[in-house]
């Protein structure tokens, strides 16, 4: 009786994530970079089970996935914006020995002469760009 509460739990945290992921889609329409969101109802379906029967891995927060193909590329007019091609991400320092990735190619030179992305964090690659270049 409560596996089957929990499994019909689980299907109604999917489903609000489901409209959840649904409302970002809808909401950042017009957000440049923005990757859509979706639910993998399938990944229920890969629940591990315990010795009693009872289903004990299906989180819901393992069933977002967010899309990663790559959009259409529109050429800005900037010089140090950049588009990646294929799976490829950027590597940046998010300070405190903490790496990140990001593929958004909007980059910047920062107060040390560092590329960097428009947000401040510094690429990982050590690419200086000399005062007063062009």
């Amino acid at each position: 009786m409560l596996n089957a509460l929990y499994v019909a739990s689980v299907g109604l945290e999917a489903q609000k994530q489901q409209l959840d992921a649904m409302a970002n889609n809808l909401a950042n329409l017009g957000t440049p970079a923005y990757k859509r969101q979706s639910v993998d109802f399938s990944a229920i379906l890969d629940r591990v089970s315990n010795r009693a029967g009872l289903i004990d891995d299906v989180r819901p927060n393992r069933l977002l996935k967010i899309d990663l193909s790559p959009g259409a590329v529109q050429a800005t007019g900037r010089p140090l914006d950049i588009a990646i091609a294929g799976a490829g991400f950027l590597e940046v320092d998010l300070g405190n020995d903490k790496i990140g990735y990001s593929r958004a190619g909007s980059l910047i030179v920062n107060a040390q002469g560092n590329l960097s992305l428009a947000g401040g964090q510094a690429l990982r690659a050590d690419i200086r760009v000399p005062n007063g270049a062009n």
